[in-house]
């Protein structure tokens, strides 16, 4: 009877042991499984933090803003008083800096313009700060208006020379193309050929080589070539006409 008893208590305990070994085995899994998951969100949480910051940065590479832009360099008051001063060159009036005045959100450089009296004519000027370009200004509507209204506007003088195209005179022909803004090459054809890069003043310009010089002179439609030095053969006044 004892021996029975003992082998069933054994059995039992076994069976107990076992239980208790599984039951804190699976806790153990559990626990781990826990931590496993928390270790797998605070990963994915910083993933997202991360990819959340960087997103204004890429946001931010979409375009340039207008505080970025450069500003154009802006001419100084002396720089534009030697503008209007050209303008006034050969002329019996002056121009005398009055203010500087936004226009149409533009800045310029206003000028009263005196007389040869020393009295202040009806217009006054202005000189854009950024373009540098001359104008008339309207002060009491605050307006400018183009250059060629001037009371003094001289369209010999003022307007713009343009140096190039073909002029002839006989069989003589010479060819202009502007090369810069106050350069041109011309080539000179129909006797001793010439080829050449004159510089230009107004509607005057000079080459000059050891053996050569040349004084060019635009008027309208004529070009005048004049020899300084030497004979070029192709002294007089030639005609715009075609380039054949």
């Amino acid at each position: 009877m004892k021996k029975k008893i003992t082998v069933g208590v054994i059995i039992a305990l076994v069976i107990a042991f076992a239980v208790v070994r599984f039951s804190c085995g699976g806790n153990k899994k559990d626990g781990q499984q826990d931590a496993e998951e928390e270790i797998i969100d605070g990963e994915a949480g910083e993933d997202e933090q991360e990819d959340s910051a960087a997103a204004p940065e890429e946001a931010g590479d979409g375009g340039e803003t207008e505080e970025d832009e450069e500003e154009l360099p802006m001419l100084t008051e002396e720089e534009a008083t030697v503008l209007v001063e050209e303008k006034l060159e050969g002329i019996k009036c002056e121009a005398v800096f009055n203010d500087e005045a936004e226009i149409d959100g533009k800045i310029y450089y206003t000028y009263t313009v005196l007389d040869e009296n020393g009295e202040e004519i009806d217009q006054m000027l202005a000189v854009s700060g950024f373009s540098g370009e001359v104008s008339v200004y309207d002060i009491l509507k605050n307006t400018v208006s183009d250059y060629s209204g001037f009371v003094y506007f001289d369209a010999e003088k003022d307007v713009p020379v343009n140096w190039e195209g073909s002029f002839t005179n006989g069989k003589l022909k010479c060819i202009l193309e502007p090369s810069s803004e106050n350069m041109f090459e011309f080539t000179l054809s129909g006797g001793k050929e010439f080829v050449g890069v004159a510089a230009a003043e107004g509607r005057v310009a000079e080459y000059s080589d050891d053996s050569l010089g040349l004084k060019f002179t635009m008027d309208g439609k004529k070009l005048t070539i004049e020899d300084i030095s030497g004979k070029s053969g192709y002294a007089g006044t030639y005609a715009k006409g075609e380039n054949k």
